[in-house]
């Protein structure tokens, strides 16, 4: 017998089923990451935004930061899809989902974590204001309001549940909600205790744990003005976010 038949022999052992963590930058997945890397250590695949930021500016010399971060996220999104063809048991990361993807492996249980949109994009600017990061923001919050990276952080979810982007004239939500319609488990920041009895029902025992840092990031006291332009910008998540609600919060 091979070296890959006896591994993979052993991994359908230790890991029967398969599983895909869209990690939504933000929403206090870092704790879920980590338990589920515990929990799925024998066959996984994590793919990394700073590696594959530093890789698309290397092989394509894009200079500008929003396209750059753009063309990375669909290359993490190609590297899960390669993951999954390949068999792998366990992939996660900041990959944008398709729902053709979701399709194409219907022996995959695809899950993800949200949090409130508003509380969401305030966490990511703080995070990303002069982080000296890939995603490194130098822009006051008031200024950055007004440019195109506010308005992606506003429709995020569109990105990550359909691969659209909301300067698209043919923006369709349907697709979007098709991917959520399509998941396994959906959980949200403020009642982990819910999504951890959802990954139960997977075959996934977890302690997650609950806040961190970064949630905390959004509890900063912001004018009304400014709250009042950030919900605006997230109208589309909102809906999004709602959505997900009627089908997967606890009642």
């Amino acid at each position: 017998m091979g070296l890959a038949k006896s591994k993979r022999i052993i991994s359908n052992l230790l890991q029967p089923n398969r599983y895909v963590y869209c990690h939504i930058p933000k929403c206090g997945g870092s704790s879920l990451r980590l338990a589920l890397r515990r929990r799925l250590f024998f066959d996984k695949a994590e793919v990394e935004v700073g590696e594959s930021y530093s890789s698309i500016k290397l092989l394509h010399g894009i200079d500008d930061q929003r396209a750059a971060l753009a063309q990375a996220a669909e290359l993490r999104t190609a590297m899960m899809a390669y993951y999954l063809d390949r068999g792998t048991k366990y992939v996660a990361g900041h990959c944008p989902l398709d729902p053709v993807i979701i399709q194409q492996h219907t022996d995959v249980r695809f899950i993800t974590l949200l949090r409130n949109p508003v509380d969401r994009f305030i966490s990511h600017y703080f995070y990303s204001k002069d982080s000296g990061k890939h995603g490194n923001i130098d822009l006051e919050l008031a200024a950055f309001l007004d440019t195109p990276r506010a308005r992606d952080f506003g429709a995020l979810y569109l990105r990550y549940l359909s691969r659209q982007r909301w300067e698209q004239p043919d923006v369709d939500l349907s697709l979007a909600k098709q991917s959520l319609d399509m998941m396994a488990a959906v959980g949200f920041t403020d009642d982990m205790q819910g999504f951890e009895s959802q990954l139960k029902t997977l075959g996934l025992s977890l302690n997650v744990g609950h806040e961190n840092a970064g949630i905390k990031q959004s509890k900063r006291q912001l004018s009304w003005e400014l709250r009042q332009k950030i919900e605006s910008l997230c109208s589309i998540d909102m809906e999004l976010y709602r959505y997900a609600e009627d089908s997967f919060r606890s009642h």
